[in-house]
């Protein structure tokens, strides 16, 4: 047990420089980025709480954590960063804590996979370093500076307890706090597994659950009726034919291919690989050949509710049912 603590802190000291590099890229505003920094400073009061809108504010496991550490963390000044007048220091604190949250989070996620190389496949301490810090590289596809670290944390959370059902299914129920694209992806993967025979019959209850799970996030926005914001019409079915008109023309510019194209075409050239050396295995989930479909799957949700260079970010979600499948493809690579 203490050398996995040792493992953890040497860990998050080594990937210190993702909370640096997200810090200075969000508090200059360098690229367009979902304004959570809003979600924590309304929080705080700064802020009219009208500012906390949907999908995100259901997301408040993330801008929760990120409220607490923007109430304790003291503000590490930027060379050329004004502070004065405006709030402009207000909104660096909150830019600062979300940068660090992003950091824990995509520490989380590497070392969580960390985790499920080395104690649930039983593979050796060079292998699981190998394999969390290849789904690191992979994950920033993803945005690593946003809420994205968040869901692939929890995916891998999820995956590591899949055999132990009763913390499995809590983690499935209460994954609508932290995104709500984790039970879509679960709904997915069990539908998925369901079609095959052989797997039916361990496939059926956690695919209830995970329906269960969408449903829980459904009725929360019932209930809880944030303001829409820009993307309200993901939730429009009538606007799902005209979004998808619109993301075409995207997939074919140069941004396109590097943004869209690319982190889909890599899980996809994965998922081949994999099924051509026989990696993939219907009794067990880690390596069920469900796990082929999901960025699929998740390119067409990203076609339909998504804009211009979002799309290959959503498929790269499936990255943590990854792992596994990846690992043994480089050990059937390495024998021959």
């Amino acid at each position: 047990m203490l050398r996995y603590i040792i493992y953890y802190l040497i860990s998050l000291f080594l990937l210190l420089p993702f909370f640096f590099i997200n810090y200075r890229l969000t508090a200059f505003h360098t690229f367009p980025f979902d304004h959570y920094y809003e979600y924590v400073l309304a929080l705080s009061g700064s802020l009219d709480r009208s500012f906390i809108d949907a999908p995100g504010g259901y997301r408040i496991v993330y801008y929760g954590t990120a409220y607490i550490f923007y109430k304790i963390l003291p503000l590490i000044p930027l060379s050329k960063l004004p502070l004065e007048g405006g709030g402009l220091l207000e909104e660096a604190k909150a830019l600062q804590a979300l940068a660090f949250t992003s950091y824990l989070f995509l520490h989380a996620f590497f070392y969580t996979t960390f985790l499920l190389i080395r104690i649930n496949m039983r593979r050796s301490l060079v292998v699981a370093i190998g394999m969390a810090s290849l789904t690191l590289l992979l994950s920033l596809f993803a945005y690593p500076h946003g809420a994205d670290p968040s869901c692939l944390f929890y995916l891998t959370l999820c995956l590591f307890f899949i055999k132990k059902y009763k913390i499995f299914y809590a983690l499935l129920l209460f994954s609508p706090f932290v995104n709500e694209k984790i039970s879509m992806i679960f709904v997915m993967f069990f539908f998925i597994s369901l079609c095959y025979k052989s797997s039916r019959s361990i496939s059926m209850v956690p695919f209830v659950i995970s329906c269960l799970s969408f449903f829980v996030y459904l009725s929360i926005r019932k209930i809880v009726a944030l303001p829409l914001g820009i993307y309200g019409f993901q939730t429009d079915l009538s606007q799902l034919l005209p979004r998808l008109a619109i993301s075409w023309p995207y997939l074919a510019t140069v941004k396109g291919v590097y943004m869209n194209w690319l982190p889909f075409s890599i899980l996809c050239s994965f998922a081949i690989l994999g099924l051509r050396l026989n990696v993939f295995n219907r009794n067990t989930f880690m390596t069920h050949p469900a796990i082929c479909f999901i960025p699929g799957c998740l390119f067409i949700i990203g076609l339909l509710t998504c804009t211009d260079f979002n799309i290959g970010r959503v498929a790269m979600h499936a990255l943590p049912f990854y792992s596994v499948p990846i690992m043994l493809i480089l050990e059937r690579l390495d024998t021959e």
